[in-house]
């Protein structure tokens, strides 16, 4: 007599209903790996070897996800390979990936870098799922695509082709995004070089930066220009970003500029230069928000030698980078004497900070009151005692290039 029973292999095949309830079954086991603490790797190495057999692409981009937004390794228990070919199996038979699917699985790339084993079979797989899809992406899942590329680099081809297939859906998409969405894209782009792929993903974001929704603050602002670090102004693209940021920092009631996001935004100009109307106009409304600013909190050397080294291609015979000099003097000034609401003089200013900020100021003119007060701020600021220990100077150790950038 034979058993009726199903075979789970069978099950998969049968489709219908009962796949339907395993695919959730299944889901629901991965989801349960997580929040775990040091059980969640072992948990999900126990489900996969249990469940490769039947799981699709909607369980590989689950397991995948959660594990970018849990930050737990998943090459520890299952290699990019056996991943690669889990997609590449279910490739053929499966239906075009949803907008949902495709922020997922982008965002899922956070787990990886350019040097990852096998990410260029990967990131080829994960090309040709995208290219397949035809659901308009809506803004949170632009924001997620993109935020996945933080550990990626335009220099590796599969980055770029990746890029040109994504470009189209950003301009397919209908959907107005919000500005949070824009600044989390960004932030993913922050290590991009130079190349038409970028280039062309700028323009379509100028234009979604334009239409966006909600008030740009300091964070948004900071992640968007850093971003920018490896472009010059001179490139179409990047001047009209900066256009449509001046428009929305101008427009934005948001009075809270923090220095973390000020030498975020000011490090992404270092390669730009005050020729540019785009560039100072910036400078000019940036210096304005810090002027006015509410965050009473003292600035850290680290953003004021950020800010700094991002000027480095300025003329202080331009009005508006003498301004933004004068914002930072002012900054630098509250810390020397204490009038922040949560002075606290014990951060160590390492040599590396040092020889940045010197090096930002390598083209600035001393005939100008602006950049002697500058010098004179920082020099008083290095002097200043640890609140542990009144003989011992706040600046560590220089290493040879720092002295050699420096000077």
């Amino acid at each position: 007599m034979t058993s009726d029973k199903k075979k789970p292999s069978d099950i998969k095949k049968k489709g219908d209903v009962i796949s339907t309830e395993l695919g959730k079954q299944i889901n629901s086991e991965i989801i349960g790996c997580f929040g775990k603490g040091e059980l969640s790797l072992a948990l999900i190495a126990k489900v996969y070897n249990d469940r490769k057999e039947q799981m699709n692409h909607v369980h590989v981009i689950t397991l995948l996800q959660r594990c970018a937004k849990s930050r737990v390794d998943i090459t520890k228990v299952i290699s990019l390979l056996e991943i690669e070919k889990l997609l590449v199996r279910e490739y053929k038979n499966m239906r075009p990936l949803n907008a949902i699917e495709v922020g997922s699985l982008m965002y899922s790339l956070r787990l990886f870098h350019d040097k990852s084993e096998n990410i260029d079979m990967f990131l080829s797989t994960v090309t040709q799922l995208i290219y397949g899809s035809q659901e308009h992406l809506k803004s949170i899942d632009v924001g997620n695509t993109f935020l996945g590329f933080q550990r990626f680099s335009t220099k590796r081809s599969e980055v770029t082709g990746l890029l040109s297939v994504i470009l189209p859906k950003i301009y397919q998409s209908e959907f107005v995004m919000d500005i949070q969405d824009i600044s989390n894209a960004f932030f993913g782009m922050k290590n991009f070089q130079d190349c038409p792929e970028y280039r062309g993903v700028l323009d379509a974001f100028a234009i979604k930066i334009k239409h966006s929704s909600g008030e740009m603050n300091a964070k948004h602002m900071g992640n968007i220009l850093h971003a920018l670090n490896h472009l010059n102004s001179d490139i179409p693209s990047v001047q009209t970003i900066l256009y449509e940021i001046n428009n929305k920092l101008e427009t934005s009631s948001d009075k809270y500029m923090n220095d973390k996001s000020v030498g975020s935004a000011l490090y992404g100009l270092r390669h730009m230069n005050s020729n540019r109307k785009e560039v100072t106009e910036f400078l000019r409304v940036l210096s304005d928000k810090i002027s006015n600013s509410t965050c009473s909190a003292p600035w850290a050397f680290d953003s004021i030698s950020s800010s700094l080294y991002g000027l480095r291609g300025m003329n202080t015979d331009v009005a508006e980078v003498r301004q933004i000099i004068n914002a930072i003097a002012s900054k630098i000034n509250m810390i020397e004497t204490g009038n922040t609401t949560t002075h606290d003089n014990s951060q160590v200013i390492e040599g590396k900070s040092i020889a940045n900020a010197m090096y930002g100021l390598r083209n600035f003119k001393s005939t100008y009151i602006e950049v002697r007060h500058l010098v004179r701020a920082l020099n008083n600021l290095m002097k200043l005692p640890s609140s542990n220990d009144t003989t011992i100077p706040k600046s560590a150790l220089f290493t040879s290039s720092d002295i050699a950038l420096t000077l």
